[in-house]
Order: C-alpha cells, then sequence, then structure tokens
C-alpha cells in the first residue's frame, strides 16, 4: 500500500546535495552534483554532535528531559492519527511530524522513515495503535526515557541503544508500542533525542518511576533501617556542635533523594542532599539550608541546644543514570 500521495521536492525538504541512504542507514553527500557518493555522518541529525543543542537549563535536566520527548512523542503520534483519519492518507501525516520537528536541522533527509513510521500506522490501524498508547504506556516510556538519560539531560549513543532495547523487553519485538515507538525513535537517534528535550522543553513528574535497588550505608553517624521498595528509614543521633542528625552515603554513584518523610514532624534546620549524578546537588522535597559538604553524602540535623532527644525521617532514594 503507498500512502504516500504527494512527492515532496527534495528542495523543500533537504538540501541538494545530501542524502540518506537506506542501504547504509547513513547520510551521503556529492561534491559533484550526484555522481559522487560520500559518507557523511557530520551531517546526519541523529548521531552528530556537533548538530547537538546544549541542554535546557532545569531543576532537574534528566526528568524534564525524559518527560520532554514522552510529550513530543504523544504530539506527533496524535497529529498522525488526526491526519490520517481526516484524509485516509499518509502523506499529510509525513508533512505533519516534518513540521512537528523542524527545529532539527537536516530531519527532511529522513522523511522515508517518517514515511516508514506513518505507513506502520496505516498498517496496523489508526484505533489500534491509538489505543495501545494508554497513559500508562506513555508512564512506562517515561521511565525507560530516565532510566537512560545523562544527568543534563543529553542522551549518549549508548543511552539511545539502551533505549531500544528496553522497550523491546518492556513491550515485546511485535508488539504495537514497540513497532511504532522504534519507528520514531528511528528518525531521531541520541542526538535528536537530545535535540527534543533542550527545544521541546517541558517539566516532568517522575516520582512515579520504578527505582533500582538502592544500598545505603550510615557514615560518622545516624542509624539506617531498610524499609523496602527504596524507602530507608534514618534515626538521627548527637553530635556535638551540630545537634542531632544522620549522614548518610550510597554505595553507589547516580542515586538521589526521590521523595521525603519527616515522620517526628520537628522542623530539620540543615539539609545537605548530594548523592553522585556528576556531584550535582538535589534539594528534593527537603527543608532547610543547604549545607556545604564536599563528597558525596546526605546529611542532616537539628539546631545544636534544642533539647530534642532524637528525629526519624524516611527517604526514598531512586536510580538515575550518570
Amino acid at each position: 500500500m503507498n500512502i504516500i500521495r504527494k512527492r515532496l521536492a527534495a528542495s523543500e525538504i533537504a538540501p541538494v546535495d545530501q542524502r540518506y541512504n537506506s542501504d547504509c542507514d547513513c547520510i551521503q553527500y556529492t561534491p559533484d552534483g550526484g555522481t559522487t557518493w560520500i559518507d557523511a555522518p557530520q551531517f546526519d541529525p541523529r548521531s552528530s554532535t556537533a548538530m547537538a543543542r546544549p541542554p535546557y537549563p532545569s531543576d532537574d535536566p534528566a526528568c524534564d528531559a525524559a518527560a520532554s520527548i514522552v510529550a513530543n512523542m504523544k504530539a506527533g503520534l496524535d497529529m498522525a492519527f488526526a491526519e490520517i483519519s481526516l484524509v485516509s492518507t499518509g502523506a499529510s501525516a509525513v508533512t505533519a511530524i516534518l513540521t512537528l520537528l523542524n527545529f532539527i536541522t537536516g530531519i527532511g533527509l529522513l522523511i522515508s522513515l517518517i514515511a516508514d513510521l506513518v505507513l506502520d500506522i496505516v498498517s496496523i490501524g489508526v484505533e489500534a495503535v491509538d489505543e495501545a498508547f494508554t497513559d500508562d504506556v506513555y508512564s512506562q516510556l517515561l521511565c525507560i526515557f530516565l532510566a537512560h538519560v545523562e544527568s543534563d539531560g543529553t542522551f549518549t549513543a549508548d543511552d539511545f541503544s539502551a533505549i531500544q532495547s528496553e522497550i523491546s523487553s518492556t513491550f515485546g519485538d511485535v508488539s504495537t508500542v514497540n513497532i511504532v515507538a522504534q519507528g520514531w525513535l528511528r528518525f531521531l537517534g541520541n542526538v535528536g533525542l537530545t535535540n527534543v528535550a533542550s527545544a521541546k522543553h517541558v517539566t516532568g513528574v517522575c516520582t512515579s518511576c520504578d527505582c533500582d535497588p538502592v544500598f545505603i550505608e550510615a557514615v560518622s553517624y545516624g542509624t539506617l533501617t531498610d524499609l523496602g521498595d527504596g524507602w530507608w528509614g534514618v534515626d538521627a543521633t548527637y553530635l556535638s556542635g551540630f545537634g542531632y542528625g544522620c549522614n548518610i552515603q550510597a554505595t553507589e554513584d547516580g542515586y538521589i533523594i526521590d521523595n521525603y518523610r519527616n515522620v517526628t514532624g520537628y522542623p530539620i534546620e540543615n539539609c545537605a542532599i548530594k548523592i553522585g549524578c556528576g556531584g550535582t546537588i538535589y534539594e528534593g522535597a527537603f527543608p532547610g539550608t543547604l549545607l556545604g559538604q564536599t563528597t558525596d553524602f546526605v546529611g542532616m540535623s537539628t539546631e545544636d541546644g534544642e533539647g530534642v532527644s532524637t528525629f526519624h525521617v524516611e527517604l526514598h532514594l531512586c536510580h538515575r543514570n550518570c
């Protein structure tokens, strides 16, 4: 079934001296008007680091990047569904996706990959694809992107491969979600994901994502209790000059405080959070003033001399790819 009914001129969507070659899955350049074609990875918007935008500055770049990519994917698929349903052809759906992604330099070179995605949607059926991409599926995709994004909201080639692999293993190779999601990823690549996260930023909420097992240990002072499901109970002890507090450390890099419960209700005056992820300090939901220590740790204390015997708080830690 040929769903592209309007042939777009090459000059409308890409430089005339560049092309996508499906045989090598690569971008090529011609110096002589088309007689000779030379592989030109520097022009490939999927993988050329020279074409990557700087990360969008935010309080939680990794979560925001994952959320931005999911929001952009959902917007593109919804546009494709609407266009195909309206005119029963894929040409306008391809154009809609190209327009959505027109902030990516060189995306027009990959029009055939976008057309392949639209063909998959038409072949499976718009209604079936729409029904497959539920809110729960988009939530799962959010967590997959979150698990394989750098702490600054960018994506490496290894991150991209891990995302593809986890989507396949999560939903199944022949599932509608896998076929369509992989089709969407195929014309983006890791640099495309980075550029979507930068140019189409949205603020994400990632607290629902499952966490890898987290192992932490008491450092200096404080008592820890493994409460399960990523939660750790922390019972403070007294340290002269600081009050009652704790100092804990993750045994692996890449963990941040995801949630916090002050069970006793006593106000904690000071708070420092710095666990992995390139040394970034995450304040999360903690109250108080950030302390200035330089190691990877979580430290909390009450003010000295307040006459409080101890406090008990509970922390939820999540792994972030760093």
